[in-house]
Parts: C-alpha cells; sequence; structure tokens
C-alpha cells in the first residue's frame, strides 16, 4: 500500500483552523515511477511575496500570483510542484516575506506498508456564525502520512429511522444534516491526528 492514503469515514446520525505549511501529494506515491507530484499549501500568505520550492532536479521561484486558492480558506494558497531525479521525495519550500524575512519548510517522504487507522472521536452540536452545525471528528493514526480524510455525515432522526423500519435509504430525504456527497479535509500539519467537520443543519 503506497503513502499517503486516504481515510473515508461514514456516519449515520469544526474545520480546525492553524497557520501552517505542508506538502501533500495528489496521487499516491510509486504511481509515477521517476515522478511526484506535490501540493504545497500555506495556510496565511497575507504577508508572502514569492517562494522558492525545490525538489530533486526541479526548482521553482513562483509569486503568489501563481498559487491556486484553497478551499475554504480566505488566505490559504497552494503552490503545484512535481519532482523528479534524485531527491523527489525531499522537497523544500522558501517563503519569502514582506519584511525581507524568510522561512525555510522540509518534508521527507517514502513508501509505506501498514494502512492508517480511523475512529470516530466524538460528534457534537455548536453555534458557527448564527448556524447551529453538526460538528465530526476522527481520530486518525498513521506510520507515516495521510493525504486527506473523506467524511460522508448523513443525521437522521431516531423517530423517522424506527417509522423506516430503520432502513436509512427510506429517510434520507428528511435528514437534519447531511454533506453533499464525501467532503475532503486535508492535514494542516505533520503530527495532525484530529480531522474535524462542520455541517450546519435544518431546524431540529
Amino acid at each position: 500500500m503506497m503513502h499517503k492514503i486516504a481515510g473515508l469515514l461514514t456516519l449515520c446520525l469544526c474545520q480546525l483552523s492553524f497557520a501552517a505549511v505542508g506538502f501533500r501529494t495528489p496521487s499516491p506515491l510509486g504511481s509515477m515511477s521517476d515522478r511526484v507530484a506535490y501540493v504545497e499549501s500555506v495556510s496565511d500568505c497575507t504577508n508572502l511575496v514569492y517562494v522558492d520550492i525545490s525538489a530533486g532536479s526541479v526548482q521553482k521561484n513562483l509569486s503568489v500570483s501563481d498559487a491556486s486558492r484553497v478551499s475554504g480558506s480566505a488566505m490559504g494558497s497552494a503552490f503545484s510542484l512535481t519532482a523528479e531525479a534524485e531527491g523527489r521525495f525531499s522537497p523544500q519550500i522558501t517563503l519569502h516575506h514582506r519584511d525581507n524575512t524568510s522561512d525555510i519548510h522540509t518534508e521527507s517522504f517514502s513508501i509505506e506498508a501498514n494502512a492508517p487507522t480511523l475512529a470516530l472521536d466524538s460528534v457534537s452540536l455548536q453555534n458557527i456564525d448564527g448556524v447551529q452545525s453538526l460538528i465530526v471528528q476522527a481520530d486518525v493514526a498513521d506510520d507515516v502520512d495521510i493525504q486527506y480524510i473523506g467524511f460522508s455525515v448523513v443525521g437522521i432522526r431516531a423517530s423517522d429511522l424506527r417509522a423506516a423500519g430503520g432502513v436509512i435509504t427510506r429517510v434520507k430525504d428528511n435528514a437534519f444534516v447531511q454533506t453533499e456527497g464525501v467532503v475532503r479535509v486535508y492535514p494542516e500539519r505533520n503530527d495532525q491526528e484530529i480531522y474535524s467537520v462542520a455541517v450546519g443543519t435544518n431546524q431540529l
């Protein structure tokens, strides 16, 4: 099994925010024999001017305008890089800021042998920006790294479920909370073990 395994958590029934920098691979390591594709996410690009990214024989100098927006983030950006040759498993990014300071972030990747573990940690209701939301939190462990966790959440009243004889598909349209398909939550730091998703509810 290749490094960067995607986890999927399906439930029948907040997004955490960190200022962070991190590489991830959009495809499993080994899917391209001599190349590795990376996406470098920077959660806050407010004072960022440009970045230097290198891995193996590939080096890039990119401005903030070369980055793509990070979904769900007002200040985050993502830079893409495809690394080749020796050293492709050790990407490095240097962030150059408006105050002439710089930060260097390096990661090392490898192919893993063990799959990650995934367990439901908690489910709760919270008021987020005036909207009552269901917060689903998962505890994830892996010996190398995680590409993303996929949440598929459906909240059904117990009375509705009993009336349908326990068949979820019969009352799914009446769910008080439901994601549109699978919502992907990406890690924001290397040692992240808790992943959360917030889904707005209908009136309970």
